[in-house]
């Protein structure tokens, strides 16, 4: 079966509607608002050493407690990281709607599908 690809059809495909619908989608979404940001990726795995073991300070005193000795000396600690994989895939969806639809409609049929696009994503 033919079918028209991206590469195709990339003249006719409105840049300003994907970059409005992905701004929306990151101002409508609780956890992109909150998390921070990955870099885009150029392969489908990206390794990213995180954090998995936080630096620990103890009083330096002549008590006998479980984090300080008990002669005066500075506690010592250390930092841990872990290798943790990004796995990057494409979401998407397609909303097809024939011509003659939208011809007939009375009503903006892309006012309506635009919201539950940005939801889906």
């Amino acid at each position: 079966m033919a079918t028209i690809d991206r590469s195709g059809a990339e003249a006719l495909i409105p840049e300003d509607v994907a970059s409005e619908i992905f701004k929306q989608v990151s101002e409508g979404s609780a956890i992109m608002r909150t998390a921070r940001k990955l870099p885009n990726g150029s392969r489908k795995q990206k390794r990213l050493p995180v954090l998995s073991g936080l630096v620990s300070a103890g009083f330096v005193t002549g008590e006998v407690t479980q984090d300080a000795p008990t002669d005066g000396r500075k506690p010592t600690s250390r930092q841990l990281w872990v290798n943790k994989f990004i796995d990057y895939e494409e979401i998407a969806v397609i909303v097809p709607i024939p011509e003659n639809v939208l011809d007939d409609a009375e009503f903006d049929i892309w006012g309506e599908v635009r919201p539950e696009i940005i939801a889906a994503v």
